[in-house]
């Protein structure tokens, strides 16, 4: 599979209406690494990697942010296989899969709901017919994420995920095939 560029494939399912605009503006991107100094920030893709001198440029820290921490989590990083999807497509097939019951897409803090999340699960991985999940990610521009699975369970992706899967949901997400 050819690497993703950002840049080329973010697509719009429809012409954009105020009301998802004005959705797409409220979205909350991801701030976990809003208290630290610029430097120690993960680039997002594209952004071209902080160097020694930049580094070495930072201010010291008076108290260490829990971000940094030891923590319970994975090392080496999670990696997620899968397509960016903007806050304007998860509205959209949202209100398309059970348009007898609306939901609300963001919950009352500005996230997107677990009953979005899930429909747009459910709803993306019959159109691909494979399990997808919605998934955020800290350090892509649009923070939003249509997954197949990460490099954790890459062995039994590596068995049931086919490249009809993955053009699947690159129509699905109006992605364009390179």
């Amino acid at each position: 599979m050819a690497p993703i560029d950002p840049d080329r494939i973010m697509r719009s399912l429809s012409a954009q209406s105020s009301a998802d605009s004005a959705l797409e503006r409220e979205s909350i991107k991801p701030v976990v690494y809003a208290g630290l100094p610029a430097a120690l920030r993960p680039p997002a893709p594209g952004c071209p990697e902080v160097t020694d001198e930049e580094l070495a440029a930072a201010p010291p820290l008076k108290v260490l942010p829990l971000l940094m921490l030891l923590a319970d989590y994975s090392l080496p990083p999670m990696l997620e296989y899968g397509f960016p999807i903007t806050l304007e497509q998860i509205s959209v097939i949202c209100s398309q899969y059970k348009p007898s019951k609306p939901i609300n897409v963001l919950s009352e803090s500005g996230f997107i709901s677990m009953i979005a999340q899930a429909r747009v699960s459910m709803a993306l991985s019959e159109r691909c017919s494979h399990p997808v999940q919605l998934s955020t990610v800290i350090n892509h521009p649009g923070g939003h994420f249509m997954t197949f699975g990460n490099n954790y369970n890459l062995a039994s992706l590596k068995r049931t995920l086919k490249g009809k899967h993955v053009r699947k949901l690159q129509e699905a997400l109006g992605i364009r095939r390179f």
